[in-house]
């Protein structure tokens, strides 16, 4: 009787995996694999029969190896940490709470290795954050083996800019929102300083398009202490003027000023030793590179469209650097130099752009950093050595179409990509 009231038993609902988490599967077990050819030794006899009197001795040996052989449980910690890079998304340089869930109802295993590692993983929802600071009975949807940050996008709050403080919040990117609107502009002038002061645990800001306007100083005011953990700024388009501002962050690592109008030189960063990023595009920057003979860090450097000086020789030291870009608003007057010789020892350069600038580089020094980005990027690299400024200055040296060159003196790989340069030549002729 009680089986008829209630009713046909229900289907049992089986959790299916996303994309990410199988791919982050496939590759533990292809690390798996690769573990266990590398542990084999090709050196070994094949097996042999083991006799009667040596029987026991084979059979603990072979239990000593299956205890030993690499499983999810005993996977090593790089190797579980390139799973969590699986499930991070396209926006986001962290993994995503769903995702790191799901791999969490996966195995055991998967589990084991969560609560070992409590990774950090990233949720996009404000009301999340805050109930958990809360404390709030539900919350319970972000408990388990990982700490929870904030990703936000959107427009900047003060209630955004108090959970950065209390360290919930690993990013702002306020670039999408209403940026021209009086509220908009008070807003950013009050709490980008609040953001980047001491004691703040925010890790990325990003609010490129507000239009402040006003000199840095004006805009901000004087920073006596910057955050020791801030690693990335970008303020973009803001329509800035005036000199650099002397940045008090020890652990700044990209730093995004273009398209501004800032004018001056370079002398403001020289404490900045921790720089990988450095965008000064679109600027009217004068001086030249000495002060960032320091940021031997530097992996990307863009500065094309300023009035620097073309002396390369701060960059000498700088082996990790695979992107330069040292375009010059117009032809500059030619003056010989060292060349590209300072770069020679930037192993890692993939994208070599200086023209406009007051270079002399050798066949030598073109033949050298072709090969070399050719090796290193043979899809995307890009060396770009104009001896003359013979690019308008509103043009972009994308494509062959643009400017007439010499095959020897510009180089660059075809592309994909569709570019307006040539649509605006064609019209011109």
């Amino acid at each position: 009787m009680l089986g008829l009231l209630s009713g046909p038993p229900r289907p049992t609902l089986v959790r299916q995996p996303s994309a990410e988490q199988i791919h982050a599967l496939r590759q533990c077990e292809l690390h798996l694999q690769q573990t266990q050819a590398e542990e084999a030794d090709p050196h070994d006899e094949p097996m042999r029969e083991p006799h009667s009197h040596d029987s026991a001795t084979a059979r603990m040996d072979m239990c000593s190896e299956a205890a030993v052989a690499p499983t999810l449980v005993t996977l090593s910690e790089d190797a579980f940490r390139h799973v969590l890079a699986a499930c991070s998304g396209a926006d986001y340089d962290m993994p995503l709470f769903d995702a790191v869930k799901g791999l969490a109802c996966l195995s055991k295993g998967m589990l084991q290795q969560l609560h070992r590692l409590r990774p950090l993983v990233g949720v996009t929802s404000l009301a999340v954050v805050q109930r958990q600071a809360a404390r709030s009975r539900r919350v319970r949807v972000t408990e388990g083996p990982w700490r929870v940050t904030l990703l936000y996008k959107g427009k900047l709050t003060l209630a955004v800019v108090k959970q950065a403080w209390q360290g919930s919040v690993h990013s702002i990117d306020a670039r999408f929102c209403p940026s021209h609107t009086s509220l908009a502009i008070a807003l950013t002038r009050r709490t980008v300083p609040v953001l980047m002061c001491k004691g703040c645990k925010l890790i990325e800001l990003d609010v490129s398009g507000v239009r402040l306007g006003g000199t840095w100083a004006s805009a901000f005011g004087e920073v006596a202490e910057g955050s020791a953990v801030l690693r990335s700024l970008r303020l973009s388009s803001c329509r800035l003027r005036g000199a650099l501002p002397e940045l008090r962050l020890p652990a700044l690592q990209t730093l995004d000023l273009s398209s501004n109008a800032l004018t001056g030189g370079l002398e403001p960063l020289q404490g900045s030793t921790a720089l990988q990023q450095l965008d000064l595009s679109f600027n009217a920057l004068t001086g030249g590179l000495e002060p960032l003979r320091r940021c031997t860090a530097l992996r990307t450097l863009i500065l094309s469209n300023n009035q620097l000086a073309a002396g390369l020789e701060p960059l000498e030291l700088c082996a990790a650097l695979v992107q330069a870009l040292c375009r010059s608003k117009g032809p500059a007057q030619k003056q010989r130099s060292d060349g590209l010789e300072p770069l020679k020892g930037c192993t890692a350069l993939q994208r070599l752009h200086l023209q406009n600038n007051r270079l002399a580089p050798t066949a030598e020094d073109k033949a050298h950093f072709e090969n070399q980005c050719r090796g290193l990027a043979p899809s995307s690299w890009s060396v770009i050595l104009e001896e003359e400024g013979g690019v308008d200055e509103g043009e972009t040296p994308s494509t062959p179409s643009s400017t007439p060159s010499t095959p020897s003196s510009r180089t660059r790989r075809p592309s994909s990509t569709p570019s307006t340069t040539s649509s605006s030549s064609r019209a011109r002729r």
